[in-house]
Order: C-alpha cells, then structure tokens, then sequence
C-alpha cells in the first residue's frame, strides 16, 4: 500500500517483468534485514487462515491454489531458519523468491489476501501513526514479524477451549470517541472506512455458525499447532536478530494497545482482530497483551 493523505491504501498496479538478485549481497546485508524479511513471511501464516475464515463467514473470493502455494513456500523458508541467521548466500537467495511469490500470488488473485491479514493492520496504524508524529518509524516487517506472534496468540487465546463465549461489545459512542483519540487527523477517514459496530442480532449468530463450522473443519486443527510454531517463531527471528516486542522499536503499552484494539480501522477485512471484535474480546486482548509484552508474559 502507499501512504496517501496519511492513510495506507491500496492501488492496482503492474507486475514486474522480472525480479533480480545477487544473493551474495543479500547475504552481505545487516542480519536485521534478513530478520526484517523473515517476519514478513511468517506474517502469511496468519494471513491464510484469515482469508480462509473470511472465504467461509464472509463469503470473500478465494482461491486454494494459490493459498497452497503461499503455505509451501513459508514452510520451505521456515526450514531455513537456521541457515538465514547464518546468512547463508542461497538461503536468502530463497528467502528473497519466497517474498517474490508472495507477490505474484497477490497479482493473480488481484488482492493482497494471500500475504496481508490482521497482522499487517498492526503493523500499519502503527507505521501511520509514526509518520503522524514525525518519528523515524522502524523496518515493516519487524512489526509484520510482531504482529504474526501476537495474531498467534489471539488465536490460541480465542479458540483453545472451543468458541468463546459471547461478550458485550464496544458501543458504538464509545468507539467513535476511540477513533478520534488513535487516529487523530485521520479519524474522519478512518470512520467512513467502517461500521461503529460489528453485526448483531441474527447476523451475528449466522456468523458465529460460519465460524464454528469452519473452526472444526481446519480452524481447530491450526489452533492446536500455536503451542509449537509460536515460540518457535519467536526464537527463529531473535537468532536473526529481530525484534519480537513492541517495546524493542520504541512503542508504549498505550501504542501497543491502540495497535491491536483499533488496527482493524486501517482495513475493513475480516481477521483475527475483527473475530475477537465479534465475540466481545479484542479490547480485553489489546489490554491483556499490550501489557503482558511489556512484562514479558505473553510469549
């Protein structure tokens, strides 16, 4: 996306012709790139599980090809892990057509749900907001890399033990107050983008059969994986060199809260942070995990 006006949008544009290389050079980089990129593809495991849950909720076109193609080439780049914090010259070299790809694969399908998902929607309020206050603002992917380990988490907090149970959502004067306050100057932009509040009444209980059927026929089985894959994730981009804290770039609890309870706004996708909107969860989320980060208690 680009930054117009202050906001981060999205405009079609045209494919490369090619993508070129040297994978010595990449190599030769500062490890924190390589750590920079690494996040940037991890943030694809949680952007496939969203745009599947959105396929199944919302009805948003999908295609399984391409979202096979996305999870194989992670994978290939997470069993590089090791030889990435190495900088091994054709590690990055795979590391590099795996960003490639993710690439192609938004220009097929014509949106960027098969590489962006509520991860990104952290990352870009807070790259908007740094740009609103002037500050020099961090590489993209180390806040990519941060919000995948916190959409992990959300997950496995939502989902471990079944559905959440309902709770009461933000009002809607509540929310418009929280707009003005987060995004500031933008706040007229962010307001058009959205609905004050998430679906209700019958809609709502539609939704939460969508999700509860999807959740059993592959969301569980993900779930379940989140023990393993997160403090791995963690562990791969700190032996790059990466951050994996919001306090480590800079940002407050306050940041860091605003960033998961109003990051939805950037977008009107459906993610893991609409999800938690949903059930009544995500502000006591932003406020448990904006906090637990700065403590050390999340992950």
């Amino acid at each position: 996306p680009l930054i117009v006006d202050g906001f981060k949008t999205t405009y079609p544009g045209c494919a490369p012709l090619g993508i070129f290389a040297d994978t010595k050079i990449l190599a030769a980089a500062p490890k924190k790139m390589t750590a920079a990129g690494f996040g940037e593809v991890l943030a694809k495991t949680i952007a496939i599980i969203d745009w599947k849950l959105a396929k199944d909720v919302e009805d948003e076109p999908y295609c399984s090809l391409i979202s096979s193609l996305v999870e194989k080439a992670v994978q290939e780049c997470v069993n590089l892990a090791g030889a990435l914090a190495d900088s091994d010259p054709d590690a990055c070299g795979k590391l590099m057509e795996v960003l490639s790809l993710t690439g192609i694969a938004m220009q097929m399908m014509g949106t960027s749900r098969p590489a962006s998902g509520g991860e990104h929607h952290i990352s870009h309020l807070l790259e908007m907001r740094d740009i609103q206050q002037h500050k020099t603002g961090s590489l993209h992917g180390d806040k990519v890399g941060i919000g995948t380990l916190i959409s992990l988490y959300m997950y496995h907090r939502l989902f471990s033990n079944g559905l959440p149970e309902q709770r009461q959502g933000m009002p809607s004067s509540k929310w418009y107050e929280e707009i003005k306050r987060v995004y500031g100057s933008l706040a007229d932009e962010a307001i058009s983008r959205n609905e004050p509040e998430p679906p209700n009444g019958p809609e709502r209980e539609a939704q939460k059969t969508k999700i509860e059927k999807a959740m059993n026929e592959y969301g569980y089985d993900f779930v379940k994986t989140i023990p393993e894959i997160l403090p791995a994730y963690k562990k791969m981009i700190e032996d790059m060199g990466g951050p994996v804290y919001p306090h480590q770039l800079g940002y407050s609890i306050s940041d860091t809260y605003d960033a998961i309870a109003h990051g939805k706004e950037v977008r009107p996708k459906f993610t893991i942070l609409r999800i938690a909107e949903r059930f009544g969860h995500l502000y006591d989320l932003a406020d448990e995990i904006s906090k637990g980060l700065h403590e050390g208690k999340i992950y």
